[in-house]
């Protein structure tokens, strides 16, 4: 029985259609809250930090705000985007549904591995009708857990044990977590990454349908 981890954002969902407007509405209540005249992001610098912890996405979007501010910038924005998705707001890529249920009918255990908050995790597989695939309990980072590897390292210690472990994810942050953990990593070419952070990578899907043929032939190769 394969475990499959899978990153959220840019694998599964795709938050890029709502991202500005839910981070302009956080901005909006936050300069009212404190008197303050910040000014949004560009998209492209939005969608850069996509996929780190989110307490390090504000320190890098906000840096001239102190962990207190940058903590209720966090905050706003991540209600306004949770209550944008419970609205349907953002996409689901095509085919997750129909993949996600074949892996389920087939027992595979299929875990959620994001740097998000677990509202917003929670909020997304909810909200697309996905939650039902997924095995519990759903990690996030914590005092403990502090890395997307550390993640990996929970499931794989605790949930996993001897079984083939398979990381699934868009970003460098997934693909590292994947090494650090000697696991194998199927990069999502088609998420948020740059050209740069998945080069190399032996087992690549340009489209989500594609990951259940990537993960039959890494099956293959690991459990001879």
């Amino acid at each position: 029985m394969t475990c499959l981890a899978f990153d959220i954002d840019g694998t599964i969902y795709d938050c890029g259609e709502i991202i500005i407007e839910a981070f302009q509405r956080g901005i909006n209540q936050f300069n009212k809250n404190n008197m303050r005249k910040l000014q949004l992001p560009s998209k492209e610098i939005i969608v850069s930090v996509l996929g780190l912890p989110t307490d390090l996405i504000f320190e890098k979007l906000f840096p001239l705000l102190n962990k207190n501010e940058q903590q209720q910038m966090n905050d706003l924005c991540t209600d306004c985007l949770i209550n944008m998705i419970n609205q349907c707001g953002g996409t689901i890529f095509n085919e997750v549904r129909s993949t996600l249920e074949k892996f389920h009918k087939e027992n595979y255990i299929i875990l959620a591995a994001s740097n998000g908050r677990f509202e917003y995790i929670e909020s997304i597989l909810k909200s697309n009708g996905l939650i039902q695939y997924f095995s519990e309990p759903i990690i996030v980072l914590n005092s403990k857990i502090k890395t997307k590897s550390d993640i990996i390292r929970y499931y794989k210690e605790n949930i996993c044990g001897n079984r083939l472990l398979i990381m699934i994810g868009d970003r460098s942050s997934d693909r590292i977590a994947a090494s650090e953990n000697n696991i194998a990593f199927i990069a999502c070419a088609y998420g948020h990454a740059d050209n740069t952070e998945l080069e190399g990578v032996k087992w690549k899907a340009d489209e989500f349908g594609s990951i259940y043929k990537l993960v039959k032939e890494i099956e293959k190769e690991y459990l001879l």
